[in-house]
């Protein structure tokens, strides 16, 4: 998600952006091929929306513990 904004600026809710973390955990397997995924939704609170995007996730490769109040 952080990436997909970062990079695209698009903001995009957890399942929209699995498509693109797949790809990314394993891109050996996609070595030489073309890859498509759907990135959709916008289904986020601004909360969750707002700590994402002032951490530094993207940059140093962490993930950010999720609460149930930000689904």
């Amino acid at each position: 998600m952080v990436l997909l904004h970062r990079h695209l600026g698009r903001v995009v809710e957890p399942a929209g952006a699995a498509g693109v973390a797949a790809v990314l955990a394993g891109p050996w397997r996609y070595a030489g091929r073309r890859v498509a995924t759907i990135v959709s939704g916008a289904n986020i609170t601004p909360s969750l929306r707002a700590r994402l995007l002032e951490s530094r996730a993207c940059d140093a490769a962490t993930l950010l513990p999720l609460t149930g109040n930000d689904r």
